[in-house]
């Protein structure tokens, strides 16, 4: 990441963090990834992974990370675009205090 990225995210952080609503956040990223079943398609994604591996071989934390590795990038492109906009709106909402439109406040 760019360094102007990389300061702006660093703001914005210590804002959320500073105001509390960094939790409120985590919550409804929480809450919205539950609806779309995110967690269910993560574990599945998991047990593909391992399937047909030796058991004793992922036992290792290098195993663990290997997996970590190898799922990310495609748990992370589950995670609905809708919800991606939906924190994206709220953070830039919390950050200037203007509040979002009714129909993204978080619950």
């Amino acid at each position: 990441m760019d360094p102007v990225n990389e300061e702006v995210r660093a703001k914005a952080h210590q804002k959320l963090e500073e105001t509390g609503k960094r939790d409120e956040l985590k919550r409804l990223l929480q809450s919205r990834l539950v609806e779309s079943q995110f967690q269910e398609k993560v574990a599945e994604m998991c047990k593909d992974y391992i399937k047909g591996k030796d058991l004793d071989s992922l036992s290792t934390d290098s195993a663990v990370d290997a997996m970590v590795k190898n799922i990310a990038p495609d748990a992370r492109a589950l995670v609905p675009d809708e919800v991606r906009k939906e924190l994206v709106r709220n953070i830039a909402s919390m950050i200037s205090g203007n509040p979002p439109p009714p129909d993204v406040v978080p619950k």
